[in-house]
């Protein structure tokens, strides 16, 4: 194929000692050819499970919640109002509890903050008279995701109760766009290898776009050392 701005006869291009058969056949590259080969272009359809609306957050282990109760300062800040905020923070322990005063043992991982919020509320009215509590997570430490491979940052990245879908995770692990094989993206869940095509972003209405991770998901994008041609030998300059 040769690009426009460029002119070349098909009648220049034969093989030497070739029949006339045997030339050549240029395809121009034009607007039209584009349109046609996108027109022809299967859509790649994602797995519904990729494309499910992410689910509101559940507090887990390792997580910290910041737990306020109006109007009674020794149960939301019980080191004192002068104490940097995580010296507050209760950390849901490995048994998936916490403890917090008069109530005691309260369980928090599998739950949503607001119901967690309710339960606590409701335990506490029997020594408080309509008590008002909020809950917040501090530190978000129970869920991660990981990206790895062509990416400038790769490891862990925490699920928070905002969606983290696909595309935000590479960013914030920034893509090596000299290296990677953007076609070649895949996402592992529950064992399952999803593939997905990051070239698909360019296309109208990408699905690509409505995948959001959960915990324990895995993102890995491959180096494109495999589509690669490299040119060796009687050359000026030898590369990849």
């Amino acid at each position: 194929m040769f690009s426009p701005g460029q002119y070349l006869s098909t009648s220049d291009i034969t093989r030497q000692g070739a029949s006339e058969s045997s030339r050549v056949e240029l395809i121009p590259i034009t607007p039209k050819l584009i349109s046609t080969t996108r027109a022809t272009q299967k859509r790649e359809s994602l797995p519904a499970e990729l494309l499910a609306t992410p689910a509101e957050y559940r507090i887990g282990n390792n997580d910290v919640l910041y737990i306020t109760v109006w109007d009674h300062p020794e149960l939301t800040a019980p080191s004192g109002a002068q104490q940097q905020i995580d010296a507050n923070g209760r950390l849901v322990r490995a048994d998936g509890t916490l403890y917090y005063p008069f109530i005691k043992e309260v369980q928090a991982a599998g739950r949503t903050i607001q119901q967690l919020r309710a339960d606590i509320e409701q335990r506490l009215s029997a020594f408080i008279a309509e008590p008002q509590v909020d809950v917040a997570v501090l530190r978000f430490a129970s869920q991660k995701v990981v990206v790895t491979g062509a990416v400038t940052k790769g490891g862990p990245q925490a699920i928070s109760t905002n969606p983290l879908s696909v595309v935000e995770a590479l960013g914030s692990a920034g893509i090596d766009t000299n290296n990677a094989d953007l076609s070649g993206l895949t996402l592992t869940r529950n064992g399952r290898v999803y593939p997905l095509n990051l070239d698909s972003l360019n296309q109208q209405d990408s699905e690509l776009q409505g995948v959001y991770l959960k915990g324990g998901d895995q993102l890995y994008l491959p180096y494109n050392d495999n589509k690669r041609i490299y040119v060796m030998g009687e050359v000026n300059q030898p590369r990849a």
